[in-house]
């Protein structure tokens, strides 16, 4: 079912990863095939005895009580994110896009859809599953094509918290919507990705940072 967890050991590839912690493997949608697996760090004493887990339980720098916290307010909410988009009348699936963005499939869509509807205009969603992003339990990307313009491609977030884009929170995808249609603009796509940028940037400067930590410790 979706949102169903395995918790799996965290063996680590590289000799000088020594973080503590193990995995969380969870479906987020088996209609759409998407398996994502989470690392969760643990730091403090352990609790619960043989087999327990340490105090305090971090996922992408969010700290959590437990593992049926993390199944609640992180694993559950992304779930519910991920089926509402994929639910969109915009979204669009192929065994292809769910491995990698391929701009032929997107633009060969997007034609289709404006030579059903030429007079709207032709957009929509897709996985965005090499996105590269540290800050984020899954990516979608909204695509689009302007008049006599490339493809564009914007990177839309998801959180336990709802999809965010250009700094901006949105609970559902049709708020999503109609917000960056209201905004669409020549240099729309550059401001969001621009920012998406700085985030993941950041990111990476905190996971840099903890690692830093965890080797030298406290100076």
């Amino acid at each position: 079912d979706d949102g169903s967890v395995v918790l799996r050991p965290f063996r680590p590839q590289d000799a000088h990863d020594d973080r503590r912690g193990f995995k969380i493997t969870w479906k987020m949608s088996g209609d759409h095939g998407v398996i994502l697996h989470e690392f969760v760090g643990e730091e403090g004493n352990m609790v619960g005895g043989e087999g327990g887990v340490a105090e305090k339980l971090i996922v992408r720098g969010v700290v959590y009580s437990e593992i049926d916290d993390i199944i609640t307010n992180y694993v559950e909410r992304c779930t519910d994110y991920g089926s509402r988009m994929m639910q969109h009348r915009a979204y669009f699936h192929s065994p292809v896009l769910a491995k990698r963005i391929d701009d032929a499939i997107i633009e060969q869509e997007l034609s289709r859809r404006n030579t059903a509807e030429p007079n709207k205009l032709s957009y929509l969603f897709c996985p965005a599953p090499n996105s590269g992003d540290l800050a984020s339990a899954y990516s979608f990307c909204l695509c689009y094509r302007l008049p006599r313009k490339e493809l564009t491609k914007v990177v839309i977030r998801m959180t336990p918290d709802g999809y965010k884009l250009a700094g901006l929170l949105f609970k559902d995808p049709e708020q999503l919507t109609k917000w960056w249609k209201r905004h669409l603009r020549k240099d729309f796509a550059q401001l969001v990705n621009r920012h998406v940028a700085k985030e993941r940037a950041a990111a990476r400067a905190r996971t840099s940072q903890s690692s830093r930590k965890r080797r030298y410790g406290s100076r």
